[in-house]
């Protein structure tokens, strides 16, 4: 009998000299594993990746491909498999994209099928798996779960090498027409490799919903060196600072808790001694209550007008209610 591949069909099991009857016992043993009807691995191979999802995703996404095929791999199964951030969290189901709706409606488990023209400009390869383009990725996520998620994974692609502002400049101009496009142009204007982390990309989603004169983003303040200073947005005219305070920002895993904190409360004072107000949220205010994020923004405007003279960042939403 030859040796099995990492993952094989039940037809390919049988042409490797296994019987229908030595496949079954094998399956009943748990010596392999039914990752999709018809197409198993190895119980070896099954547990090596039980500690990285991404592969387990990989494996599974592989298994579809091979039971439908057929399809290009989309959405937050392409970020995945791009290692790029999931905003709304890890999805156990597998994302395909393929231009025409199959008759009937036939309901696979753990698959979710998209329909949408896949012109050859938006497709590639990756692990040798049929996947849809960074840029069109990008793009699809931002039509399907808004321009705060798309932004938070355009950015890192852009701040990784993994696509450019031409491309999605490109692939937006293709989805002229399609639903949610009005998102993805905006991600395509907006995108960015100078933000860090998934907190800055929403931050700056929610400044553009809102009407907000934009910011520049880790810009310094100082001279570019060691001993430099930044932050995470910065409005020099209004004289306004606004730093978004994911966990990663005080998780330093040299120091206890305690020196990160002081370090960052000296921060701070250097940023207000170069004649700025600093205004700080959080992820779930972004989240949860953006509203009070806007309105502190307002607030310490109006501290920095009355400090130094500044013009008020005046957020247009609050005229539109």
């Amino acid at each position: 009998m030859r040796e099995l591949p990492v993952l094989v069909t039940y037809s390919g099991a049988l042409s490797a000299g296994l019987t229908e009857s030595a496949v079954r016992h094998r399956v009943r043993q748990g010596r392999l594993i039914q990752v999709r009807h018809g197409v198993y691995c190895s119980r070896e191979v099954w547990d090596r990746m039980s500690g990285d999802v991404r592969l387990r995703h990989e494996l599974q996404i592989r298994a579809v491909l091979m039971s439908l095929g057929g399809a290009w791999v989309s959405h937050y199964s392409g970020a995945a498999l791009q290692h790029l951030p999931l905003p709304s969290g890890w999805d156990e189901v597998v994302t395909l994209t393929r231009p025409v709706r199959t008759a009937g409606r036939m309901s696979y488990p753990g698959v979710r099928f998209r329909t949408a023209a896949v012109p050859p400009a938006h497709r590639t390869t990756l692990y040798g798996l049929p996947v849809l383009t960074v840029a069109r990725t990008v793009l699809d996520i931002a039509r399907t779960d808004g321009a705060a998620a798309g932004l938070v994974v355009a950015d890192a692609a852009l701040r990784r090498n993994l696509t450019t502002s031409a491309d999605l400049a490109t692939v937006v101009a293709d989805l002229a027409g399609w639903p949610g496009v009005a998102d993805a142009r905006v991600v395509s204007a907006h995108a960015s490799g100078r933000r860090e982390s998934p907190l800055e990309s929403a931050s700056y989603a929610l400044f553009v919903r809102r009407g907000l004169a934009l910011p520049e983003c880790n810009a310094w303040l100082t001279d570019e060196r060691r001993g430099g200073v930044r932050a995470d947005f910065t409005w020099r005219r209004h004289r306004l600072l606004g730093e978004a305070d994911g966990r990663v920002k005080y998780d330093d895993p040299w120091s206890t808790g305690e020196p990160v904190l002081w370090k960052e409360k000296l921060r701070q004072e250097r940023l207000e001694n170069l004649g700025f107000v600093v205004t700080r949220w959080t992820g779930a205010e972004i989240h949860r209550d953006p509203d009070a994020v806007m309105a502190r923004l307002a607030e310490r405007s109006r501290r920095a007008h009355d400090m130094f003279g500044a013009p008020l960042l005046v957020p247009r939403w609050r005229h539109e209610r």
